[in-house]
């Protein structure tokens, strides 16, 4: 238990100096958001056509993270425009992208 408490405690002055130095106000979420875009842009580059579940998690994300910044006051229009758009791309991966679709065929499963 003492060692739960410890490591619970280094984890939040870890988090706190992290949030110091990069004068960051969300951190958990910027780790989230970050620690997704990197698993999508992994997966695309070794080609996988699951990555589209990895993007769309990213852009659904991203808004997230907008509407957090946005309710602290440190947002702007165009940022979260920029991140609909980019979610609005990944709806239309899985509809348009043969890729993906050609993907899914290889597997039995039927194209969406």
């Amino acid at each position: 238990m003492a060692l739960l408490l410890f490591k619970v405690s280094t984890l939040k002055g870890i988090v706190r100096l992290i949030g110091k130095l990069t004068n960051d106000p969300r951190p958990w979420i910027d780790a989230i958001s970050f620690a997704i875009s990197l698993t999508a842009g992994i997966m695309c580059f070794m080609r996988y056509n699951n990555q589209y579940f990895w993007w769309l998690a990213s852009g659904i994300f991203q808004l997230i993270l907008w509407g957090i910044t946005y309710a602290q006051g440190d947002a702007t229009l165009a940022m979260a425009v920029n991140s609909s758009i980019y979610v609005i791309n990944d709806v239309l991966a899985f509809t348009v992208s043969p890729w993906f679709n050609m993907g899914r065929k290889k597997l039995g499963l039927k194209g969406i």
